[in-house]
């Protein structure tokens, strides 16, 4: 069970109190810079600029005084899948006639495309999983479902939903902690009555049956606590984003106009960056 030790402390999904201007801009703005970023890490496949969009991406979870330590936390569970899938891709990517070979070991060749891919991927996935936990971590639920309704909110008119999409995507994120918590607390219970992993001549058969045997109650605790969070909007008469109103209004000020300047400059940086090597 040594695998899942670490998801108890998985970070994406969690909300850091702490007093810094990421978590003072407004959730609207933060919102929409991760959709911004999402669509440059899509579009862009250059090092240059991919590696300029993580390190900015590391210099605003130490802005928002988040801890790399505590965005570590997230990516360590995935640690070694990631590893080994960027492994396969490395080793058996095709190499073509005219690529340049770094490494060649009987039939195996490492190109500098491969490696360039390996690169380029894991750039990647630290940048968006930065944005994702400073958006998590710096933003309240509330918060988060202001942002996304108000960024929605135009797209009303053509029957959209804003609310409810807002109110669902926010009840995902914040669940992915309590899941891997719920699913450390099953699998720790499994192996104090000897369900531990097996290395035996059938391990792999033996193992595919705990997982099945840890994820049934993990999906009854899922619709336990769904069926929790249902009987308290009821009990709080909630209907819905049909005339609801805010106490807030929200209001960009200087500082949301200072961070808007500032992804521009850094989304047309990037683009231009993507001429480079």
């Amino acid at each position: 069970m040594a695998g899942l030790e670490g998801l108890r402390h998985v970070s994406i999904g969690r909300y850091v109190p702490r007093d810094s201007p990421v978590h003072r801009l407004d959730p609207r703005v933060k919102v929409g810079g991760l959709g911004v970023l999402v669509m440059l890490v899509a579009v862009l496949s250059g090092i240059s600029g991919l590696a300029m969009l993580t390190l900015a991406m590391l210099a605003l979870t130490l802005l928002a005084r988040i801890g790399l330590r505590y965005m570590w936390s997230s990516i360590r569970p995935a640690l070694p899948i990631i590893i080994v899938l960027l492994l396969l891709q490395l080793l058996y990517t095709p190499a073509q006639p005219d690529d340049r070979i770094l490494l060649a070991w009987g039939a195996i060749r490492l190109t500098w495309p491969a490696l360039r891919l390996v690169i380029v991927a894991l750039l990647r996935f630290a940048a968006l999983m930065l944005a994702v936990g400073v958006l998590t971590g710096s933003t309240t639920s509330g918060a988060l479902i202001r942002g996304v309704e108000g960024l929605l909110r135009p797209l009303v008119r053509l029957g959209l939903p804003a609310h409810e999409l807002a109110l669902v995507g926010s009840v995902a994120l914040r669940f992915l902690p309590l899941l891997g918590e719920q699913l450390e607390s099953i699998a720790m219970a499994q192996a104090s009555r000897g369900l531990a992993e097996t290395r035996g001549r059938w391990h792999l058969v033996a193992n595919a049956r705990r997982v099945a045997q840890t994820i049934v109650p993990l999906f009854v605790d899922v619709y336990r606590r769904s069926e929790e969070l249902a009987l308290a909007m009821q009990a709080r008469c909630y209907n819905g984003g049909k005339g609801r109103t805010h106490l807030i209004e929200q209001h960009l000020v200087g500082q949301d106009w200072l961070a808007l300047a500032a992804l521009t400059l850094l989304a047309a940086l990037a683009i231009w960056l993507q001429r480079l090597p």
